[in-house]
């Protein structure tokens, strides 16, 4: 149980760059004691749904490094209750689409950070396997919010939300940079299904908190997600990708033509936490990207010229390259204080965690 007063403080002394870091949780822990189980010299206690996933998981442990008292909702607790990241953690089993499921983990929180969400690339039905479990999903964890009294909520959407639109981007000017001002408003249930999921999720948020103006809502829009996953199993499309990437299977299939932006995991989970800490980040969405646009190509290449060179790694794009966008992150950087790390440190150290951790075998191993 991290104390404010001892391991948050000198973890922050160990780290001088986190000095700006103890205002913040102690300012939360202070006005917080009414929504919170805590007492007045312990830290607040704060709830990650989805915990499970990959963003959510390292969010946990940024969280635990914080000093924060943490629970998580997972679908399945017996399947993660011994993932290291999960030690001091108590998990609770919750569904998206069960009403009043998440209130027993929410109880006494002084915040809930909702991650949870469907990320598929492959589904039969889009509106019962992204949009309902996206937007009812969300609603339901709002009003569990609002049940147990938890005044603040920061919700992981996506760039997805924002843009690029569906369809004619290569017609945008060239000069084009989307910002938290966009939105996609294209993407259909036959074309773009997860984007328009994204949208629709984040939309129903807003209206909701304007119905419930005593909870404070900041969103989080991240583009591609890339960096080292806490968990010792594969999870989700982008460590999907770069498994696919190193182990040769790519190398059959050829890249995607499609290019987006991206950024840290590391990044987007000190994002979620400064989204609470920072009185500012309340009511706002915040876009976090690259300012660039990135094809697989590029990524396999940044692996190319370095210690991954021995990797079977793709060599061709299945088609040409019509669009690349490019994304502002500067209400992020002004009021976040986030400063988003080079992509390519962000592939090299995914590429680390995911031979360390056995996801992807030595290159004499893979298919070449």
């Amino acid at each position: 149980e991290g104390q404010i007063g001892g391991s948050i403080v000198q973890m922050t002394f160990a780290h001088p760059l986190r000095l700006l870091a103890i205002a913040p949780i102690l300012t939360l822990a202070a006005n917080l004691v009414s929504a919170s189980t805590a007492t007045a010299s312990s830290s607040p206690l704060v709830c990650v749904t989805g915990a499970s996933g990959y963003v959510a998981s390292v969010l946990v442990q940024t969280l635990k490094d914080k000093g924060y008292r943490v629970r998580g909702t997972v679908r399945n607790v017996t399947r993660y209750k011994d993932e290291p990241v999960f030690r001091g953690v108590e998990l609770f089993s919750a569904d998206l689409m069960k009403a009043g499921s998440f209130a027993k983990a929410f109880q006494g929180c002084a915040a809930v950070f909702h991650c949870a969400s469907p990320f598929v690339s492959k589904f039969t039905d889009p509106e019962k396997e992204l949009i309902r479990p996206a937007v009812d999903g969300t609603l339901n964890v709002l009003r569990s919010a609002v049940d147990t009294k938890v005044p603040r909520v920061v919700l992981t959407s996506s760039t997805a939300a924002i843009g690029p639109p569906q369809f004619n981007a290569d017609k945008l000017p060239s000069d084009k940079m989307f910002s938290e001002e966009d939105w996609n408003v294209d993407s259909t249930l036959e074309h773009g299904a997860y984007r328009l999921s994204k949208r629709r999720a984040e939309e129903a948020a807003w209206q909701f908190v304007k119905e419930h103006p005593d909870l404070r809502l900041s969103v989080i829009n991240p583009s591609f997600v890339v960096g080292p996953p806490v968990l010792t199993r594969a999870s989700g499309v982008s460590v999907s990708t770069f498994v696919s990437m190193l182990n040769g299977d790519m190398k059959k299939t050829g890249c995607s033509a499609s290019c987006f932006g991206a950024v840290d995991i590391r990044d987007v989970a000190e994002a979620h936490v400064r989204a609470l800490e920072t009185p500012a980040a309340g009511g706002k969405r915040f876009l976090l990207s690259s300012t660039a646009a990135y094809s697989q190509m590029d990524f396999a290449d940044m692996l190319r010229f370095s210690e991954f060179k021995e990797y079977p790694l793709p060599t061709r794009i299945s088609s040409s390259i019509l669009y690349r966008p490019k994304y502002n992150h500067a209400r992020a950087e002004k009021i976040l204080g986030i400063r988003l790390r080079p992509i390519k440190e962000s592939i090299l150290d995914m590429a680390r965690k995911l031979v360390e951790s056995g996801m992807v075998a030595q290159p004499e191993t893979c298919e070449q």
